[in-house]
């Protein structure tokens, strides 16, 4: 009679605490996330990383300069062009020119923000007592 009673109670206890609101909630696998392969290296020989070593050293220069958006694949047709042995869009003259008013309208953009919040400064600051 014992060895009855004890699967009998087992289960008992086992249907109950389904049943009880909170109980035991549903086994739910986790997600499975993809396997990532590694891209391939872009550098594969000395060319390849002298290569990205100029496009750094070009960006950082101009970067430094205030240029922050360029379009990059004129920027590839002019070093193709020029490499390429093709005829450039521009000559060197033109190409400086265009830099140098380029940069100085970024220049300039800049400087405005910089005078008009001067500007507001002042006047906000004359209001004070003891501010001349």
């Amino acid at each position: 009679m014992k060895k009855i009673c004890f699967p009998f109670i087992a289960i008992s206890f086992s249907v109950a605490a389904i049943a009880q609101p909170g109980g035991t909630k549903p086994v739910t696998k986790p997600a499975v996330k993809p396997v990532v392969k590694p891209a391939p290296p872009l550098l594969k020989s000395l060319s390849d990383s002298a290569s990205y070593a100029v496009g750094i050293s070009v960006a950082n220069f101009y970067k430094q300069m205030g240029v922050k958006k360029l379009n990059t694949s004129i920027v590839s047709k002019a070093i193709n062009d020029i490499l390429g042995g093709k005829t450039p869009l521009m000559d060197d003259a033109t190409a400086n020119s265009f830099m140098n008013s380029y940069i100085s309208k970024m220049q300039a953009e800049k400087a405005e923000t910089v005078i008009k919040d001067g500007e507001k400064f002042c006047a906000l600051n004359k209001t004070k007592p003891g501010v001349m």
